[in-house]
């Protein structure tokens, strides 16, 4: 029986599809051009067919390497999460706390929250990013981040999930009437959500439930961006109610903008039906948290559930 290819040998068939050369492998892989040849061929022949033909210099895959190629690509992405985790390992902890947060809750809330971090704690270092929800998990999954906030729980066994904060989804924007029901909404032309965005879909999900389909005007990947086109007038935002507390019906006076909507028409009412959101912190499972991290996980939850229920407008 033919022996399997080893990784030594994946790695040698991947820098020379990079490449192009044995020579562009051997420098990629930091070994000499002779043992990078001699890898190439015992990679061939574990693998049992040619892998590459030689064209006016160059090395040219088969059709059998083509093939192997996709499934090497995911390998590569594997085993580049291996090498950051590694080297995150390797550095070990120090003062400094970084954090990923969702960029709704960025701005304001964790800013607030590190305020009142770095008056308890003065000689505190913090590093603050913002990410996508999706993102954060795996983030946090590579210890590339102490603690992390974002708006969906992470399903990852490297990750402990905590909810932090309840809220609901909110209709924001210039709306008639008292009650913003989600019949109402899909009625206006609205900034919609990415389906892959936790409350874009929740959102969707409700809507496909009742049989309804939203007029989107506009496609917003971030909560801001969504009040912003909101103010502008170009549709409903339906954000989460931390950042509908903050959304006020001014609108900048950059030169050549047009005019926003009317404050009289301003509204920030919860959603009917009601779709919850939560706030999720998460942090790396099975590892002693920096002294910083749960202070800060402390602030911001009592911030997000004191100051986040403001009136609607």
């Amino acid at each position: 029986m033919m022996p399997h290819m080893r990784l030594r040998h994946v790695e040698i068939f991947s820098a020379v599809m990079r490449c192009g050369s044995v020579k562009g492998a051997a420098q990629l892989l930091h070994i000499t051009q002779p043992a990078a040849s001699r890898l190439l061929q015992q990679a061939e022949r574990h693998a049992g067919f040619t892998l590459f033909r030689r064209e006016r210099g160059r090395l040219v895959p088969t059709r059998e390497a083509e093939l192997l190629q996709a499934e090497v690509e995911q390998l590569d992405q594997q085993l580049d999460r291996i090498r950051r985790l590694v080297d995150n390992l390797r550095r070990g902890p120090d003062d400094l706390v970084r954090v990923l947060c969702a960029p709704s809750l960025s701005d304001h809330w964790l800013t607030l929250a590190l305020m009142q971090l770095r008056r308890r704690y003065p000689a505190a270092r913090v590093s603050l990013r913002s990410a996508y929800s999706r993102e954060i998990a795996e983030s946090v999954a590579l210890r590339e981040a102490d603690i992390g906030f974002a708006f969906a729980p992470a399903h990852h066994p490297a990750v402990h999930s905590e909810p932090i904060a309840d809220g609901r989804v909110m209709c924001v924007g210039v709306f008639d009437g008292d009650e913003a029901t989600l019949e109402a909404v899909a009625r206006q032309p609205v900034i919609d959500l990415d389906p892959g965005d936790p409350i874009g879909h929740a959102v969707h999900a409700a809507c496909r439930a009742q049989g309804l389909e939203l007029q989107p005007a506009a496609l917003a990947h971030t909560y801001q961006t969504a009040v912003t086109l909101a103010r502008r007038g170009l549709g409903l935002a339906l954000v989460d109610s931390f950042t509908a507390s903050l959304a006020g019906p001014e609108v900048g006076a950059e030169a050549g903008s047009e005019a926003g909507p009317a404050s009289g028409g301003w509204r920030r009412l919860p959603l009917q039906p009601a779709i919850s959101v939560q706030v999720h912190a998460l942090r790396p499972a099975g590892v002693a948290s920096s002294l910083l991290v749960d202070p800060l996980v402390d602030t911001v939850r009592g911030l997000l559930q004191t100051h986040a229920s403001g009136p609607a407008a």
